[in-house]
């Protein structure tokens, strides 16, 4: 037998009808799926999943018992109960009637409780942000199949009203005078000087966005999916193909342009001569790029400074080595373990927000209990019986504030858990990214000649640190290529828990 109903629910004023119409298509989309046979709806608006006090959930629970259906369809086993002793009775009495409870969502091994189940200990927070990014997904994809506005940056051209994007008539004439202008072959340039002197204030840039702007043909894409619904047209295929082809002949190659290179020095070495700040250089040798630190005094025409430049890679790499390797010994290591980890798993067990929360929670039952006992008294009221809703509405989300924030919490953390977890960021990094990290952590300033380099680290009481000639011409990029070793870690051991902690 594939006989089949559907159960929807929603819980507050916070959702709406939309919400119940993208339960309703996700469940008989995954009906269809399983060659099932819709033979009845169940809808509940506006009741709690945690009260069983839901007129069509009752009917169709007694429903289950009249051989009319032989499963359940349900978005998520959160709109069946969201109460687990009631949702066990009632399961209970569903097998006893040969009724099979199905989930439209929780079947996809690769959604939220996927990673939940994988990752019971670890994917918590990850748990609860993909479920709520998928909630907010399928409501946009609900609006856009329906013709409806999903905000975002006003385009030129459209107002909106009721939700929609309509024609706005006034600016709609000056989208086509602009395709109009550029297909009689006036440049970005003059377009931008005849619009404005109507009075509009337009720029280059904005004119390029329009004249490739795929909306002004009705044609709108959005997660891969093209929708033709959402914008009405204002300007014709035939104008808009002709700009686009335009545009294409009368682009320009572009110039090439120097990669940008971070220099990680910059504005904290300087010359030990001159006192002037080393800055970035560079020279161009069958066409390869070399980096460099040159005294800045040596860009003045009149007078040079003696101090020889130096390579970027080289001095870089050898101080990140000295701090990682000179800095980090086993002590200092040690501390840092204790103290970014008491830091971090103090912050982790400030449950004050979650307290405040169950307070509020338990006075809001008070509430409830003070108004069924007023009823019990023979004090019912409309007013009270709208009261006693509102309060009901009111703790169902309060419960689910105090479930979110309990799966979002992190967890404690011991220094096997975060070693593993900085090796697994070193892997994804570069010697550029490990120097950027090194650096920038832990070093204050840098003092350079052509005899030594003098480093200050802006940690512990060893506090400086020079590097003699002989090991500045043997240096190399140590860390190139090389396997991360043990000082590696504990250097990014406390700049990862830093990070995480605010601990300095």
């Amino acid at each position: 037998m594939n006989r089949a109903v559907i159960y929807a629910r929603y819980s507050s004023d916070k959702q709406n009808e939309q919400s119940i119409e993208s339960q309703l298509r996700v469940c008989k989309d995954y009906a269809k799926k399983n060659k099932l046979n819709v033979v009845g709806i169940y809808i509940d608006r506006a009741q709690s999943g945690k009260y069983d006090d839901r007129i069509e959930f009752s009917k169709m629970m007694r429903d289950s018992g009249k051989d009319l259906f032989d499963y359940i369809i349900i978005y998520k086993l959160d709109r069946f109960s969201r109460n687990k002793y009631d949702s066990a009775v009632h399961n209970h009495t569903l097998k006893k009637n040969g009724i099979k409870r199905l989930s439209a969502m929780e079947n996809i091994t690769e959604g939220p409780e996927g990673i939940l189940m994988e990752s019971i200990l670890e994917g918590m927070a990850e748990y609860y942000s993909l479920e709520l990014e998928q909630k907010v997904r399928r409501g946009i994809k609900e609006n856009l199949l329906n013709g409806k506005s999903i905000g975002g940056h006003k385009v030129y051209g459209y107002s909106t009203a009721n939700h929609k994007h309509i024609v706005n008539e006034s600016e709609a004439i000056i989208v086509r005078k602009i395709f109009e202008l550029y297909i009689n072959g006036k440049t970005a340039k003059e377009i931008v000087s005849e619009i404005n002197m109507l009075g509009h204030n337009l720029n280059m840039n904005r004119v390029y966005r329009m004249l490739k702007n795929t909306k002004y043909i009705g044609v709108y894409e959005h997660s891969g999916v093209v929708y033709s619904n959402i914008y009405p047209r204002i300007v014709d295929d035939k104008s808009f193909y002709k700009v686009q082809s335009l545009m294409s002949k009368n682009k320009k190659a572009p110039a090439a342009k120097k990669a940008r290179v971070p220099y990680h020095l910059t504005g904290k070495m300087f010359c030990s001569k001159c006192g002037r700040p080393m800055i970035a250089d560079s020279t161009n040798k069958s066409d390869k790029i070399y980096h460099y630190y040159s005294c800045n005094k040596n860009r003045s025409i009149q007078q040079k400074c003696s101090t020889n430049r130096i390579s970027k890679m080289q001095i870089e790499t050898l101080i990140a080595n000295k701090i990682i390797n000179n800095i980090f010994t086993d002590k200092h290591f040690n501390e840092l373990i204790k103290d970014s980890i008491e830091s971090y798993n103090k912050n982790i067990d400030d449950d004050s927000k979650i307290k405040s929360l169950e307070q509020n929670l338990k006075r809001t039952k008070k509430q409830i209990t003070n108004i069924i006992e007023s009823i019990k008294d023979g004090l019912s009221s409309k007013t009270l019986l709208q009261e006693l809703s509102k309060l009901e509405n009111e703790v169902e989300i309060l419960q689910d504030e105090i479930y979110k924030e309990n799966l979002l919490k992190p967890q404690r953390i011991d220094d096997r858990r975060l070693f593993y977890m900085i090796n697994k960021h070193l892997e994804s990094m570069d010697i550029n990214e490990i120097n950027e990290y090194v650096l920038d952590a832990f070093l204050t300033n840098v003092i350079y000649d052509d005899e030594s380099v003098t480093i200050f680290i802006n940690f512990f009481k060893e506090n400086k640190v020079t590097i003699g000639m002989d090991e500045l011409k043997s240096s190399i990029s140590y860390l190139k290529g090389a396997p991360f070793n043990y000082d590696t870690i504990r250097c990014f051991f406390y700049i990862f828990s830093s990070k995480s902690t605010g601990h300095s």
